[in-house]
Parts: C-alpha cells; structure tokens; sequence
C-alpha cells in the first residue's frame, strides 16, 4: 500500500505543501534520493 493510498496521520496541505516527501526534503534529517521512486533514509 502507498502513502498515498492510505490514510496519514500528518496531512501535508496542513504544513503548506502538497506531498509528504516535499516536508521530508526540508526536514534536513534524512538523505533523500529521487528516481522513479523516492528513497529515504536518516543522514
């Protein structure tokens, strides 16, 4: 199941953006690698 299918705890539009991987980028804490997918992991 995808995040975007189900439901979230935290909803992205509440924090001013559109996907749950944009608020991840800005985070700072974790490397983020995009491809068709993305790929996240702690720094």
């Amino acid at each position: 199941m995808s995040l975007t299918t189900s439901r979230l705890a935290i909803d992205p539009r509440n924090y001013g953006y559109k996907k749950l991987s944009e608020i991840v980028k800005v985070a700072g804490i974790f490397e983020v690698k995009m491809s068709p997918h993305i790929y996240i992991k702690l720094k």
